[in-house]
């Protein structure tokens, strides 16, 4: 599977740009039988893990721990997200997930 490699090198590369995925401090935001979302926080960046292990896209509205801001989505074409009134609206693929690096501005 050609994208699958292509993944795999997207992945790793994220991993290394963001140290907070490595060595950040984890804190849970949602779990669900087939959803979870995590943050990963270290000085000078946070990020926002959403996972969706279900066959069926699915809309989540999350409580985050920032009064606003946006979460930029690094694994799909940079997605900008809104944070208003410490919420978010996220739409997962089916069997996907986002990487949201966070910024205040």
């Amino acid at each position: 599977n050609p994208d699958l490699a292509r993944t795999v090198a997207k992945l790793s590369w994220l991993r290394q740009d963001h140290a907070s995925l490595i060595y950040g401090n984890f804190r849970q935001i949602f779990v669900d039988k087939e959803q979870f979302v995590f943050l990963r926080s270290l000085e000078g960046g946070e990020v926002l893990v959403a996972l969706n292990s279900s066959n069926e896209e699915i809309d989540l509205s999350l409580d985050l721990p920032w009064q606003t801001g946006r979460l930029m989505d690094v694994l799909n074409n940079n997605e900008v997200f809104t944070i208003e009134n410490k919420r978010v609206n996220l739409r997962l693929s089916p069997n996907w997930g986002r990487i949201l690096d966070y910024s205040n501005g």
